[in-house]
């Protein structure tokens, strides 16, 4: 299971957290967040390992605390 957690620190939902089943499938959402939406994101895979991630504006801090707040 892969997970990748967006993050829109000023909207309503603060992070949200997808899963997929192969790395290809998270890939396809993280291109968009990257390429497209300017997301900030961190990709995570089943053993709680970070596979990518690109903070934009944000700090790893700050995503930090958006998790610990938010899920």
């Amino acid at each position: 299971m892969y997970k990748v957690l967006q993050f829109y620190p000023n909207l309503g939902i603060k992070v949200r957290a997808l899963g997929f089943k192969t790395k290809r499938e998270a890939y396809e959402t993280i291109n968009i967040c990257r390429n497209y939406a300017d997301v900030p994101y961190v990709a995570i895979d089943d053993n709680g390992n970070i596979f990518d991630i690109c903070t934009f504006d944000m700090t790893r801090q700050e995503m930090a605390k958006l998790i610990e707040e938010n899920l």
